[in-house]
């Protein structure tokens, strides 16, 4: 799917990748976030990353508190979930039974709450949406724009 790419992000960068269903846009996230090898070339990384796909899978028995924590305890992290991800009122709920707006919120404090070096958010203009408004419009002032 994608030929010829060659790029570079930095921290504190914002790079906004559009195209056409079939494009490469997720495959893109996918290898720059290390889920997927590269059939060919390579990439490099350097630093924290976090990515935020609506997608992105979460345990349906373990709730928000549960999830972060996980999360905490793998990256080596301490403190609780923060409030801005406005969980505050189902932290005890199972993913299960959660709406989708907070399963997505969910999502993106899992990618952002770290504070990665580089955030990689999937269908980005979704995610202003499903919950993470406030978060989004805070974070993505002047983003570079590239189209895949």
């Amino acid at each position: 799917i994608l030929r010829g790419v060659e790029l570079e992000l930095g921290r504190g960068d914002r790079l906004l990748v559009t195209g056409r269903n079939g494009a490469g846009k997720s495959t893109l996230l996918k290898l720059l976030a290390g889920l997927v090898p590269p059939s060919e070339g390579t990439v490099r990384r350097l630093g924290t990353i976090g990515l935020a796909a609506l997608d992105g899978r979460l345990y349906p028995g373990l709730t928000p508190r549960e999830h972060w924590r996980f999360a905490a305890e793998v990256r080596g992290l301490a403190g609780e979930l923060p409030d801005r991800f406005g969980l505050a009122d189902a932290l005890d709920e199972p993913a299960a039974a959660l709406s989708s707006g907070q399963r997505s919120r969910l999502r993106l404090a899992l990618a952002a709450g770290h504070a990665p070096d580089v955030l990689l958010l999937d269908e980005a203009r979704r995610w202003t949406r499903r919950g993470g408004r406030s978060w989004t419009r805070s974070s993505r002032s002047n983003p570079r724009e590239g189209r895949s």
